[in-house]
């Protein structure tokens, strides 16, 4: 049941695929031998297409001209070489109709499944139902005809049922006709098979390509860096060389004025004045300690000199327990009097 269901929707889609596919194209990928159509009528007439006179499929006859160049055809039978049977189902049986009408055929027929072979016509939907014919005919007619039309000459590749609307085809044999086309199909496959993974490799090799190439960019980023980071330790090196450089040479250039200064400021302060911190740069001394006597008259004394200017306390002034005075005191230096 399920393999005359399956063949049934085989020989569907095939019809519905001939009817897209030009020939050839099933010929050169599909392993499908070409044919050509051929029609039966009560009487042998000259047209364009091929007709033979039904009386063919019964016996040999000796029209063989129009089949010596094309020894493989479709044959389209009559419909009344068949049995028809109408059958009337509801629509909810429309996505289960092979089954519906196989198991209608076994239940209420006494064909035998193996020795007929049967397809659906053509589904009309009318008043809330489906309507479809089925068409049935005995495997031993189908070889009969077969071979009778093998001796006019013809070799048969697939069997239709001409109806009002179109022809329906009943079966294949095209596998008889061409043994080696399962192998036909298979090395096409491959064939197939290794094209579609050469396209998807040449699409994917750019991409890959790149992630090798940004992998190395990575690297090469990682590698400069590093690189930058050595540069820059070196860069922090010479600028403390270059540092400690301008140190020694400020050292060089000041010590001239601090000696001046320090000496300046030993003959100018009293013998009672103690000196505790001195602050020295380039424009000004502070000074820090103890006068004896009076934090005001060291600013004074200081203010006599030709080396500072305006000498002034720049901090509080207080007394200690011993009587003298603590005292910051600012000079400007560079000032020549």
């Amino acid at each position: 049941m399920i393999r005359q269901t399956f063949r049934n929707v085989s020989v569907r889609l095939a019809g519905w695929a001939d009817g897209l596919i030009p020939e050839w194209v099933g010929a050169m990928f599909w392993g499908q031998p070409m044919a050509v159509p051929v029609w039966f009528r009560k009487t042998h007439s000259e047209q364009a297409e091929i007709t033979l006179p039904t009386v063919a499929l019964t016996k040999e006859i000796s029209i063989q001209e129009q089949g010596r160049n094309t020894p493989i055809v479709d044959i389209s039978v009559p419909s009344e070489f068949f049995f028809e049977r109408r059958l009337k189902l509801p629509l909810s049986a429309r996505s289960k109709l092979e089954e519906m009408s196989l198991l209608d055929l076994r239940s209420r027929t006494p064909f035998e499944l193996n020795n007929i072979y049967w397809r659906l016509g053509k589904i009309i939907i009318r008043d809330g139902a489906i309507e479809v014919s089925q068409w049935i005919v005995r495997r031993e007619d189908v070889e009969s005809w077969r071979l009778n039309l093998k001796k006019n000459g013809y070799r048969v590749r697939k069997l239709f049922v001409e109806t009002e609307s179109a022809p329906s085809a009943i079966t294949d044999f095209s596998d008889e006709i061409l043994p080696g086309r399962q192998s036909f199909r298979r090395l096409n496959a491959v064939l197939i098979t290794v094209a579609v993974l050469a396209l998807f490799s040449a699409w994917l090799y750019p991409g890959v390509s790149a992630r090798s190439e940004t992998r190395a960019l990575q690297l090469e980023l990682e590698t400069l860096r590093s690189e930058a980071l050595l540069e820059r330790r070196k860069v922090e090196d010479i600028r403390k060389r270059e540092a400690q450089k301008a140190a020694f040479v400020d050292a060089v250039l000041l010590r001239p004025l601090l000696l001046d200064t320090v000496r300046e400021l030993t003959v100018s302060l009293e013998d009672d004045v103690w000196v505790s911190t001195l602050t020295f740069n380039t424009s000004h001394v502070v000074i820090t300690g103890e006068a004896g006597d009076s934090a005001a008259e060291t600013v004074l004394s200081l203010g006599k000199r030709s080396g500072f200017g305006n000498p002034r306390l720049s901090g509080p002034v207080s007394r200690t327990a011993r009587g003298s005075e603590q005292f910051e005191i600012t000079l400007d230096l560079g000032v020549s009097g």
